[in-house]
């Protein structure tokens, strides 16, 4: 097993450099070894795409369902990621609240406990102050 990091993934999604991009299309969809994504990585692919390449929220949408759903790679909490993918495509909210939902509700939390009115507003869960 061998670990997937985001330089190798932005390549794959955004194919800016066509060397790289090839190389990097053939180790994510054609190679024989097992790939780890972890979380951390997806939420740095998010980062880059945003601030680096200013793709727009539907765009980032679109390019991680794809990178989800390659059989090749295995994703750390691949379901809760593709819950934050989603409700981070649907709603004006950040993928850290996003995904902070997708958690709350995997873990049957009943309330997120925040400053932050987005996750009442936006995202339609339950949350209180301190």
């Amino acid at each position: 097993m061998k670990l997937l990091e985001t330089s190798v993934i932005i390549r794959f999604l955004t194919r800016d450099d066509a060397r790289k991009s090839e190389r990097s299309r053939r180790l994510i969809l054609e190679s024989d070894e097992r790939l780890l994504v972890c979380e951390a990585v997806v939420w740095e692919t998010v980062y880059v795409l945003e601030n680096v390449y200013r793709l727009s929220r539907q765009e980032i949408f679109s390019l991680l369902a794809r990178l989800l759903s390659a059989r090749r790679l295995d994703f750390v909490n691949r379901d809760l990621l593709l819950q934050a993918v989603t409700i981070y495509g649907e709603h004006a909210v950040s993928f850290t609240d996003a995904y902070q939902v997708a958690y709350a509700r995997a873990s049957g939390a009943e309330a997120i406990y925040t400053y932050d009115a987005d996750f009442v507003a936006k995202l339609k869960f339950p949350s209180l102050e301190p």
